[in-house]
């Protein structure tokens, strides 16, 4: 199957990681401005834009009205051997949901086995955490992100200790994809309360059931709101 052309703005995003990667810009720096952007890479604002607005959606960069763009986090790609970030936002984000689903239901029921009581701890506190936060913001993104890479740190498996967050980030991007990020927090909260009890009682099956729930749940609540987008863009029809 041939690789799907990168459009014009994705290159230039790509090129700024490049940039980014061999220390040109350091987190809070500020990148050269969108005029100096088009004559560096000699094309247009629409496109330095368009390659901006996808670098922000990556978390990678933050835009200040008024200021200018600055680089905010380089945990994204710095640990990303494989590329991941690379891919279409979307895309991405859909097939890291479904590596999810394939990996984090048999780590959920290998943890049942490894989990100490000092890992059911720090999960019960991070649902405590989660838990006790109004409203859906970064810190509870962070939290849910936290989460999931505890319970692959309960396995002891170093090779899913390093894994899980190349793929869990995807939580950052999927608030842009939800049509309802309050329903989303309501069902991720019962979830998590939900396999940490099943950590705590030994049910491995229970485990590997509720952590498959979880992550499809996701995925549905993305499906809904790619169907509510596409009818808003059809005018209701």
């Amino acid at each position: 199957m041939r690789e799907k052309k990168l459009k014009r703005s994705e290159e230039i995003a790509r090129q700024i990681i490049c940039a980014i990667r061999d220390n040109k810009y350091t987190v809070g720096q500020q990148l050269p401005t969108e005029q100096q952007l088009t004559e560096m890479y000699g094309v247009g604002r629409s496109t330095i834009r368009e390659a901006v607005k996808t670098l922000s959606a990556d978390g990678i960069v933050v835009v200040q009205q008024g200021r200018g763009t600055f680089v905010r986090n380089t945990n994204g790609f710095h640990d990303d051997p494989l590329g991941i970030i690379k891919m279409d936002s979307y895309d991405r984000l859909k097939q890291q949901l479904e590596a999810r689903m394939l990996l984090e239901p048999q780590i959920a029921l290998a943890a049942v086995r490894t989990a100490t009581s000092s890992d059911i701890e720090k999960l019960e506190y991070l649902c405590e955490t989660y838990n006790s936060i109004n409203g859906y913001g970064d810190d509870m993104v962070e939290l849910d992100i936290e989460f999931h890479k505890t319970v692959a740190k309960c396995t002891y498996n170093e090779v899913l200790v390093r894994i899980i967050p190349m793929i869990c980030d995807t939580v950052r991007d999927s608030g842009t994809y939800m049509y309802d990020s309050r329903e989303s927090h309501t069902k991720a909260r019962k979830a998590h309360e939900r396999i940490v009890r099943a950590l705590k009682n030994r049910d491995a099956i229970s485990a590997r059931y509720y952590m498959e729930q979880h992550i499809q749940e996701t995925i549905q609540l993305m499906a809904k709101n790619e169907r509510h987008s596409n009818a808003d863009k059809n005018g209701g029809r």
